[in-house]
């Protein structure tokens, strides 16, 4: 490292990896305000925290672009697909409430 950078963790440890963007977050300097960044998750990583298959979460991201059920819509970059983590923990949330 160099300066005074110092690498924090996010909230969920699984998602802290090196080389996976939006997985750290960096503090620059003393009394610099923390820049949380709230990570893009691939279709491995929603499956993986849903504890579902990837075809699972396809077929559940196509669902969710007709309108029916309350899984997170995607969002395109490029030709790649991600979903925000605060809306796939919203889902969660929902699911565990039911």
């Amino acid at each position: 490292m160099t300066g005074n950078r110092q690498q924090t963790d996010l909230e969920s440890p699984w998602l802290a990896r090196p080389g996976r963007p939006g997985g750290v977050a960096w503090i620059e300097g003393e009394g610099a305000p923390v820049v949380a960044v709230q990570p893009l998750l691939t279709v491995a990583d929603v499956a993986k925290l849903l504890k579902i298959g990837q075809r699972t979460v396809w077929r559940l991201s196509s669902r969710a672009k007709a309108g029916e059920g309350r899984f997170p819509r995607g969002i395109r970059i490029g030709r790649a697909v991600r979903w925000r983590w605060q809306d796939v923990e919203k889902y969660l949330a929902q699911l565990a409430g039911k």
